[in-house]
């Protein structure tokens, strides 16, 4: 896909320069390839990429570059290219094949990092921060699953493979939300500590009070993350209450008016002997137990069911093809 779109912008007669021996035909994972136009060809070329499969990736401050992402559904390979477009004043004469200004446009770039002031850094820093549009453009992929289900696995190489901005929140009952999130572990102790103090009858009515309002704020911050136009992974998701305690005091409506909907839900799927057999922990009749009511609950909710029992390539090829129809849908593309 990136040699016809290099070729239609040679057919089409739109100078460019790759910067420096990219592997067009190959490009690494979660990688991309740099190509140099004048900023006058800019829209000209973005034409030409459209037709041939990629997207304009609208991403807050990065002035000079435009990003173009692809998926390649046959390979499930994510493709990104950045045009870095070079001020037309540069009268430099680009084709596929000018080293030299290849050359002279990174020390052009060097010479412009070189000259950003406090002000710009902190204008660069507050903008990456901010809503990327009126309307959220990322999308929130929720991986649900028992444990040994593989979704550490499949998130990490997803991470690996998606060349865009990809945040990572977990969202289960455990002691951290978010990836370092030590002193949201010392609170949780904290509270548990003095919920321990209260007679059981006040404890439990805490319990069911509070333990919706923190899963809605974790599903909430996920969200943040997503208007921020980052693709969320949610390593599980509070509305697995649903399957898992659907009779928990109300537990389940509490959450679904709490708990804002993942654009897209993911259940990773394997017996329970294979899942005790990696992990361990409960007993293989429990796990088996737990993967049907994941299937019973979200399956007619239109979630994905992922089969994890073979080639973890296989399961996450599955999931990025998920993961972009997501983001396709929320982009509007």
């Amino acid at each position: 896909m990136i040699r016809a779109a290099l070729d239609r912008l040679t057919a089409e007669g739109i100078a460019f320069a790759t910067r420096g021996d990219q592997p067009i035909d190959a490009p690494r994972p979660g990688g991309d390839v740099d190509i140099l136009v004048h900023a006058g060809d800019a829209r000209a070329a973005e034409r030409v990429l459209e037709a041939t499969g990629f997207h304009h990736l609208a991403v807050a401050g990065h002035r000079g570059h435009r990003f173009h992402l692809a998926f390649d559904p046959e390979h499930a390979r994510w493709l990104k290219l950045d045009l870095n477009l070079v001020p037309t004043r540069l009268r430099w004469n680009l084709n596929a094949r000018d080293e030299g200004s290849v050359r002279r446009f990174a020390a052009h770039r060097v010479g412009v990092k070189a000259g950003r002031g406090t002000a710009e850094r902190v204008r660069v820093a507050l903008v990456r921060r901010l809503p990327l549009a009126p309307r959220r453009r990322g999308p929130v992929i929720a991986l649900l699953g028992p444990d040994g289900a593989g979704k550490g696995s499949v998130i990490t190489q997803l991470r690996a493979e998606i060349p865009v901005e990809v945040t990572v929140i977990y969202m289960g009952n455990g002691e951290a939300s978010l990836a370092g999130g030590r002193a949201a572990t010392r609170r949780a102790r904290r509270l548990r500590a003095a919920a321990a103090l209260l007679p059981a009858g006040p404890r439990l009515a805490q319990y069911r009070l509070r333990r919706p309002l923190r899963a809605a704020r974790r599903a909430w911050v996920a969200h943040a993350y997503a208007w921020r136009g980052d693709i969320v992974l949610c390593d599980r998701h509070p509305l697995e209450a649903l399957a898992l305690e659907p009779d928990a005091g109300g537990l389940g409506g509490r959450l679904g008016r709490l708990v804002p909907w993942p654009d897209e839900i993911v259940v990773l799927d394997a017996p329970g002997v294979l899942l005790f057999s990696r992990k361990g922990e409960h007993t293989p009749e429990r796990l088996e137990q737990w993967r049907r009511a994941y299937q019973s609950t979200f399956e007619p909710l239109g979630a994905s069911i992922v089969p994890t029992t073979g080639d973890l390539t296989a399961s996450v090829e599955a999931v990025s093809a998920i993961v972009w129809r997501g983001l396709k849908a929320r982009r509007g593309w």
